[in-house]
């Protein structure tokens, strides 16, 4: 079992493994220096399981700058448990790399930054997370998750406009001392407080999130009109029960499209991962598949916003 540092090898390559255990304490280091897997980044191929923790930490060498769209296997598997802290994720040209777990392996894909990422648990009680980037808070003020399938089901959202996300906590539509008392009662987060300081004295419509028209089986999505929403970094918001798995066939189901509008108007797209455990914020989900929404969504986010 690795618990200190473990690195593929001073150069790219191709590490062939039975099985292996990551320790809590063990940093891997992925070297990156093109798109050829095993010659010019590192990756591990698990024949067996592979039980992760600890970091992985990514070098670029060789003077290699990744390029939007680009996807690296760094780790292939039969089974797995468990994740990885991250860092080196964030690269200097406005993209990052963004980790996602599918059935098999480990993906780092070039998405431009910051990274929003919704977790879909494929098992009862079907359950999605929105976690924030790890590098950064995100101001947003617009949200939506499209699905062809109708794989949505809005009867279980939890959504930001149901939570009083923006500080509005009891739900009355004024942002006030009130809100502040029942963060307190409730025991909220130092970013729940944040955002309460944020909007302090807002009221009205448009104010905080609203849940846009038209949701249903194909389409969820929230805008903040007047000003903007803080995700933390690190954050974990539970959005409810929402996937609807197709019976016998969950792989219909998995067609999610993720994007969300940032304070500067630019939409971005988010990255979708689906697991397989209890909860989808489980600290040892068993992964199933994912799918990197990559498509873009500004006409259709535009026609939603309210006006």
């Amino acid at each position: 079992m690795p618990i200190g540092g473990f690195s593929p090898g001073n150069s790219p390559a191709l590490i062939e493994l039975e099985n292996v255990s990551f320790g809590s304490a063990n940093v891997l280091t992925i070297e990156l220096g093109g798109v050829d897997r095993g010659t010019e980044y590192d990756a591990l191929d698990v024949s067996g399981m592979a039980v992760i923790d600890g970091t992985l930490n990514v070098e670029l060498i060789d003077g290699f700058v990744p390029s939007l769209g680009d996807m690296f296997e760094v780790i292939t598997f039969g089974s797995q448990s468990g994740d990885f802290s991250y860092s080196g994720l964030h690269l200097d040209n406005g993209l990052a790399l963004a980790p996602s777990i599918t059935e098999n392996s480990l993906l780092l894909a070039v998405v431009p930054e910051p990274i929003l990422l919704l977790e879909v648990n494929t098992k009862n009680p079907f359950n999605v997370t929105l976690k924030g980037d790890l590098g950064q808070d995100v101001a947003i003020n617009s949200y939506q998750i499209t699905s062809d399938k109708g794989s949505l089901d809005p009867t279980g959202w939890n959504s930001l406009a149901d939570q009083g996300f923006e500080g509005d906590y009891d739900g009355n539509g004024t942002i006030d001392g009130a809100d502040f008392l029942k963060w307190q009662i409730d025991g909220g987060t130092p970013a729940q407080l944040a955002e309460w300081e944020a909007h302090y004295g807002n009221s009205g419509p448009g104010s905080g999130w609203e849940e846009s028209g038209g949701v249903g089986t194909n389409f969820l999505g929230e805008n903040f009109l007047l000003g903007d929403s803080t995700i933390g970094a690190g954050a974990s918001i539970d959005l409810g029960e929402i996937f609807d798995k197709q019976p016998g066939n969950p792989a219909l189901s998995e067609d999610w499209v993720f994007s969300f509008r940032i304070a500067d108007g630019t939409i971005l797209p988010g990255v979708v991962s689906y697991v397989s455990g209890v909860a989808a914020a489980s600290a040892v989900p068993e992964p199933t598949t994912c799918t990197l929404a990559l498509a873009a969504l500004c006409l259709a986010m535009s026609r939603r916003r309210a006006t």
